[in-house]
């Protein structure tokens, strides 16, 4: 903790199947209504692209969100602006302990590293 200035979550799409159900319609309809934000980890040689062809609905998924009147940024500009809005804040041992426990549900369940 004392080398990490900030902390943030972020949703893990380990592989395209894992992917896709985190950024389904529904999902993306929520974050819309909610005007939330969304920052995805994932590694795109997980099935992302096969037999010369993007995954057909990763890239239905990619259109659909690319429509919406959202504001697509790498992670540094959501996290600067971020801090500019609602300015620094120091984590609390009880914020990080409840990061941790949700990331260790997810992996009990889901497995993935």
């Amino acid at each position: 903790r004392p080398y990490v200035n900030y902390w943030f979550a972020s949703s893990e799409g380990p592989n395209v199947h894992s992917y896709n159900q985190r950024l389904s319609e529904r999902n993306q309809d929520k974050l819309e209504q909610e005007g939330g934000a969304c920052i995805m980890y994932t590694h795109f040689g997980a099935g992302f692209f096969c037999d010369g062809r993007i995954h057909p609905r990763f890239a239905q998924l990619m259109k659909r969100i690319s429509s919406k009147d959202g504001w697509f940024v790498p992670v540094s500009t959501l996290l600067d602006y971020l801090i500019t809005k609602y300015g620094h804040h120091v984590i609390t041992r009880q914020e990080r302990s409840k990061l941790e426990q949700r990331w260790l549900m997810n992996k009990l369940f889901t497995g993935t590293s």
